[in-house]
This record gives structure tokens, sequence and C-alpha cells, in this order.
């Protein structure tokens, strides 16, 4: 199984490339294990890149390598080895509403910074989406919220619940979402698709 993550190393020239880490979403621990002496976080992130060496952009990225349903984290590391940390939130209701078939299903949601204390990570943030996407989904199931509707407000509800949080380093956040989406002032990253 895993806890799948990516990894996006800026390179000199500013592109990026991407690196898969089977266990590195656990805990966002890669956040302070990836550093100038162990670029490759003790050995969790695999040295050879899955984008074949090529500088891509955040968004190439994001928009071709980053599988909301597989990754649970993503990571960008500048060349100074500053390393951001977001969780991967899935807006996906085909596996929690009967209604809705995974061919019309379409693929959206959010990159999210986690809360931190004492540089560990104390975000509750992944369980309380699972509850609220289950609860969407079955206003769908019951005809009171259309697939739009339920997409926009499962959008809204990640905006409300993360106002507010701050960046944990200086890094501007792009506007990099893997499904063309909005950058918040916060650091969250979310497409609402309506």
């Amino acid at each position: 199984m895993g806890h799948r993550a990516l990894v996006a190393y800026e390179q000199s020239d500013g592109t990026y490339n991407a690196h898969y880490t089977h266990w590195g979403a656990i805990d966002h621990r890669l956040r302070n294990k990836i550093t100038e002496d162990t670029p490759l976080g003790e050995g969790e992130v695999e040295e050879d890149p899955i984008t074949d060496g090529e500088g891509l952009t955040l968004e190439e990225i994001t928009t071709d390598h980053l599988d909301d349903l597989s990754h649970e984290a993503f990571y960008v590391v500048d060349t100074d080895y500053n390393v951001d940390a977001f969780h991967t939130l899935n807006f996906n209701l085909h596996h929690d509403a009967d209604s809705v078939e995974r061919e019309e299903d379409i693929h959206s949601g959010a990159l999210i910074q986690p809360r931190y204390y004492d540089e560990e990570p104390v975000s509750e943030l992944p369980s309380w989406f699972r509850g609220v996407r289950s609860t969407v989904a079955d206003m769908v199931d019951r005809d009171l919220l259309t697939f739009e509707e339920a997409i926009e407000y499962l959008d809204d509800r990640v905006h409300d619940k993360a106002f507010g949080r701050r960046a944990s380093s200086d890094v501007t956040v792009p506007d990099y979402s893997p499904y063309g989406g909005r950058t918040y002032p916060d650091g969250v990253v979310h497409d609402p698709t309506v």
C-alpha cells in the first residue's frame, strides 16, 4: 500500500524535477528529513526522477504527474533545501456517492499546507475533509446537491477551514494546482471547477 508522495526539486534554472517516494507522506516527515546533507530524505526519495531529468514547471508536475487518488502529499524543495509540504485533498465523489460514476467524476481538489507545532504536523485536515466529502456525497445521492454544487461546496469548505493559514516559509506558492485552481494568500491551492 504505502503512503505515496511526489517531491518537486527546484533546479538552478528555476524548473523542477519530480521524484517519487513510497512512504514519504507519513506525517509529512520529509519536510524535516530533506536537507542539503540528505537531499533524498535519508534514502526515502527515489534517486531517479520520474520526469526523466527534464525540467518542468510546478504546474506541469501537478498536472501530468501528481495523482490525487494515489499521492497523499506533495513537497516543493527549493535550491536552498527549504521544503514546503502539502496535503493532497481530492474532491472525487465516486468512492462515496453511489450516483456518481467514475467516468463522469472530475479530478479536482486542493493542495494545502498542514499546521505545525514544534516542527511536527498537527493537522486534522485529512480526516476532517474525508468526513465532509462523505457527507457531501450523501447529499448528492439524495438529490439535495448537484454534482457541480457538491464540488463548489467542498471548495468553499476547504477554503473556510484553511483561511488564515500561512506558509511555513517565505516561498510564494504559485498557481500550480493539478486542477488549474486558484491560489490563496494562505498557501491554499484549489479548484471549484465550476
